[in-house]
């Protein structure tokens, strides 16, 4: 049997900017750094929490490069090469394997056949593992009778819908929620891990969720509103409150 692609609960990473729209490469990886010493054990890099669709490709390359040599090797690093065409994602993949990240996910954001999407990008991985991110909420929806089919390793799934993520957990695949209200459910159902975008500002009481807590879940489930508020401003506001970081995105200054 395959071995998950990690454990625990995982970040969709934010993406830090400075007042005038620069990337801040290295402020994102010590926040990367910080969330590891609070128990967070596997990290999504330009995700939707990550603003993908604000970065060049090389920058989200950059980020990956810059958190896998912030963090040590028992940390899973995730590089999201997803949201664009096939001829963006796949040189995508290649160059965010080349630099370090122990698996790809990949939203099918446009894509009409999914099925040639992803084969191509398990190719360009190369024996790496791919996860498919099923956020119907961005207008990327993915069939769970087609995932079987995709010849991806896993499922980021972040619709938030518990009866979908057990279906496919019974199914016998490999799931990890993004949706922050589902933790605790995923810890019954024997999933593998979480990659929730509120780990950034509440990383402890997303490993408490996950372990089972109730009570973290009915503070997670509380606190959720707040994190979607201008997303993701209302998450980086919240974030800030317990590292100092910047709040800001490109185009729009701090709140």
């Amino acid at each position: 049997m395959t071995a998950p692609v990690f454990t625990g609960s995982g970040v969709a990473l934010l993406t830090l900017f400075d007042d005038d729209d620069q990337l801040l490469v290295d402020t994102t990886a010590e926040l990367a750094q910080n969330l590891l010493g609070d128990g967070i054990t596997a990290f999504l890099i330009a995700g939707t929490a990550g603003e993908f669709f604000l970065l060049e490709d090389h920058e989200r390359i950059e980020l990956v490069a810059s958190v896998r040599r912030a963090l040590p090797a028992s940390a899973t690093v995730l590089a999201h090469v997803g949201g664009v065409p096939s001829d963006r994602t796949e040189p995508m993949a290649k160059a965010a394997v080349d630099s370090g990240a122990d698996a790809l996910v990949a939203l099918p954001l446009g894509i009409d056949d999914q099925r040639a999407y992803y084969a191509g990008i398990v190719s360009a991985a190369a024996g790496t593992p791919v996860l498919a991110y099923h956020l119907p909420q961005a207008g990327a929806s993915i069939p769970v009778s087609l995932l079987p089919e995709l010849g991806v390793q896993a499922v980021k799934d972040s619709e938030g819908d518990l009866a979908r993520l057990t279906h496919e957990v019974q199914a016998g695949l490999e799931v990890y929620t993004g949706a922050p209200n589902t933790v605790a459910a995923m810890h019954e159902l024997g999933a593998p891990g979480t990659l929730v975008g509120l780990a950034n500002s509440n990383p402890q009481l997303s490993v408490a969720a996950f372990s089972g807590d109730l009570e973290a879940q009915a503070r997670l489930n509380a606190l959720e509103p707040a994190s979607l508020d201008d997303f993701p401003t209302g998450l980086k506001v919240m974030t800030a409150e317990r590292f100092a970081i910047p709040t800001g995105s490109r185009g729009k200054g701090r709140p």
